[in-house]
């Protein structure tokens, strides 16, 4: 799939080339105007040169010309404290014209303490609560009323 294709080149270009400018050729216009190549460049100058990684991607949602995908990229960087680092992200990507570019990358979901503590009560509310038959979004509601 030619979105899959667009994120694994970006993600070539930032960790094995180490070159934005080529990076860039795979974000969509309006993701490359807000990130410009001397500030993708020096997140790329922070990965050291023995750092490898891996990229899995699975296709979450395919409508209109968009698709959406689960990024988790693993950075093994030897020699440090943090051996391996696990990044979840979010990439959209579109086609137009017969060419498919990055359209946004985020992290994915839970980005903070507090969502995966939602999250973490959430599960266990649905397991506790399964037999009873309740709904999924009556527990959820219940789980984010408890964190007010």
């Amino acid at each position: 799939m030619p979105g899959r294709a667009a994120t694994l080149g970006f993600h070539h270009a930032y960790y094995v080339t180490h070159s934005a400018e080529h990076a860039r050729r795979f974000l969509a216009p309006e993701l490359g105007n807000s990130i410009t190549g001397a500030r993708l460049q020096v997140g790329i100058d922070v990965v050291s040169a023995n750092t490898s990684h891996c990229t899995r991607i699975l296709l979450q949602d395919n409508s209109g010309g968009v698709d959406r995908w689960a990024v988790e990229v693993t950075e093994y960087r030897p020699g440090t404290d943090l051996d391996t680092t696990v990044y979840a992200q979010t990439v959209t990507t579109h086609t137009r014209d017969g060419v498919t570019l990055i359209a946004a990358i985020a992290r994915a979901w839970p980005r903070t303490i507090e969502e995966l503590a939602l999250a973490q009560r959430t599960f266990a509310l649905l397991a506790a609560q399964a037999a009873y038959g309740e709904d999924a979004r009556t527990i959820l509601d219940r789980a984010t009323h408890a964190t007010t």
